[in-house]
């Protein structure tokens, strides 16, 4: 059983750096009841949903598709710090648009 130490550590404020001496109490590992508590570490696991992943029939978040489902899509300008000019109007008016959020800026 260890007994207290001081250990040196660094702290940063501010980007200053400061060292610092601080007393430890450690007290060492808990004794192991036995072997058998291992008997999983060290050996290959087997993915449950790994045939499922490997024959393509596993569902993820992407595969699903509600009644009344909305999609989104983002168009963004590919030039930093342009103004860029929208028809909100137009863009409300088009088959199957249900919002157009904008910045709210112009």
């Amino acid at each position: 059983m260890a007994g207290p130490r001081l250990v040196k550590t660094q702290v940063e404020m501010e980007g200053r750096y400061e060292e610092r001496w601080v007393l430890v109490e450690e007290e060492g590992p808990p004794a192991m009841a036995g072997k058998d508590e291992l008997s999983i570490v060290g050996h290959p696991a087997r993915r449950v949903t790994g045939p499922k992943r490997v024959s393509g029939a596993a569902k993820f978040v992407s595969d699903i598709s509600l009644p009344g489902m909305l999609h989104a899509a983002v168009l963004r300008c590919p030039h930093a710090h342009a103004t860029v000019e929208l028809d909100v109007a137009a863009a409300r008016e088009t088959h199957g648009v249900h919002a157009v959020p904008t910045s709210g800026r112009g």
